[in-house]
């Protein structure tokens, strides 16, 4: 990981003299959006019994960073991006049962979910269309994800108590998938000039699930968690320096 790091940097540096005069170009990128999606998923489903279902929704998110891009030839290039990003989401749980006497009770709890993590997309750039300085492209490719820090705060709709923020331990047995990943990338972007473009993308991340603690040798099983956090929508300005 830190080869990787030291070699994107290095290159970035270099190539920053380069843009004006090759096939290479290089610019600063960023974007906001939304992260997560908007699903319900039944865990349980026995009415009038019992019926718990997880209702997901999307926070904002933003990232920013740097771009290297090379030009194959008159349609195609290569584009590295190597970026920070936030990533945020939100779930309600509802747990709506029978009890003994037959009254009906429903417990709704909150999440909030918050990911802080580095990715390098590599992607290769179609120009579908070009004029003298504008074009229209479709990307596409692959991403690798780098999880730094993630916490969770948890509410209930019963309760008066405040809602209790966790981070979530990425060191642990049971969250250490989590640390990295590959995604598929694709999106489509407007070149306006030869600096300025405008990018929509889409970041097509698994689903996450973690644990709040480690219960080692013992018999007691954690909650696992999900999140849909790794899902996300990024509208991006791209400043470039050297024409690709």
């Amino acid at each position: 990981m830190r080869l990787f790091l030291f070699t994107t940097c290095f290159t970035l540096t270099t190539l920053v003299g380069m843009g004006q005069k090759s096939r290479f170009s290089v610019g600063l990128k960023a974007g906001v959006g939304l992260s997560g999606t908007t699903r319900k998923e039944f865990l349980e489903n026995n009415p009038p019994l019992s019926v718990l279902r997880d209702v997901y929704g999307q926070r904002l998110s933003y990232a920013a960073g740097l771009r290297v891009g090379y030009r194959l030839n008159r349609r195609f290039s290569i584009v590295l991006d190597a970026e920070g990003q936030h990533l945020r989401d939100f779930r309600k749980r509802n747990w709506e049962f029978l009890a003994n006497g037959g009254k009906r009770y429903l417990n709704v709890y909150f999440y909030q979910n918050e990911f802080f993590q580095l990715q390098f997309p590599v992607a290769v750039r179609y120009d579908v269309w070009q004029g003298k300085k504008a074009a229209f492209y479709l990307r596409g490719g692959f991403q690798y994800v780098r999880l730094l820090k993630a916490r969770t705060e948890r509410s209930s709709a019963f309760q008066s108590s405040l809602p209790v923020a966790n981070e979530i331990p990425l060191d642990i047995p049971a969250n250490r998938a989590l640390r990295s990943s590959w995604q598929p990338v694709a999106g489509l972007g407007w070149q306006l000039n030869h600096t300025l473009s405008i990018e929509l993308s889409g970041q097509f991340g698994r689903k996450l699930r973690y644990d709040l603690f480690d219960p080692g040798s013992t018999f007691v099983l954690p909650p696992n968690d999900p999140s849909w956090a790794a899902r996300s929508v990024l509208l991006s300005v791209v400043v470039s320096f050297g024409k690709s």
